[in-house]
Order: structure tokens, then sequence, then C-alpha cells
């Protein structure tokens, strides 16, 4: 298995223990004390969740995380996408209409 395969494997299990619904996503996003930016496939909560645990440069945007290999120097047979489950995408949708306002990160202009 090559590094970019491990790589989608291990960012699609981060993915899966956000948990099965997306009420659990957001709770699981409050324990961890990640918040996002709504509408920034850089920063929103779920790309700063993996940055938070050590995902180089993840793009989020509502069907799956992209692993740029340019960013990832082991993964040269990249780029990688990691389809996102159901419930993580449901809950950037409901995020990126409003809900979920404690999970919004203070924006300092």
């Amino acid at each position: 298995m090559s590094r970019g395969e491990e790589a989608v494997e291990w960012v699609a299990e981060l993915l899966r223990q956000l948990g099965p619904t997306r009420e659990e996503v957001a709770d699981s996003l409050r324990k961890a004390g990640i918040t996002g930016l709504p509408d920034n496939v850089f920063e929103d909560p779920i790309a700063n969740y993996l940055k938070a645990n050590g995902v180089t440069s993840p793009e989020v945007d509502l069907e799956q995380v992209a692993l740029d290999a340019y960013e990832n120097p082991d993964m040269t047979d990249g780029p990688f996408r990691v389809r996102l489950p159901r419930p993580v995408r449901e809950f950037i949708l409901a995020f990126e209409e409003g809900a979920y306002a404690d999970l919004r990160a203070e924006v300092n202009v």
C-alpha cells in the first residue's frame, strides 16, 4: 500500500470517528474544542479537526477532502480524495446554512 493510500484510509477513519449523525459530528467537534469558518474549504470545522489530528493542508468541500501531494511529500502518487461520510456532509451543509453557531470561529478583522 502506498503512503497516499494509507493517508486516505487514515483520513477516512478520522471522519468516521466523528459519529453516525450530523448531531454527533457537531458534538464530537465541540468536545474537541474545534471551530471553523463557513464556506471556507481550508478553515471549516472539518478541515480544522483534520489539521488538529495531524492531516497536512486538507481541503474540504461538500463531497470530499482533497489531500495535496505538494503539501505531503511522502504522497508522491497523489493528489488523493477522500469521500465524506454522509453525517459529515450533512453537518457541513447545516453549518453553512447557519446551524451550530457555537462552532463558528471568531473572525478578527
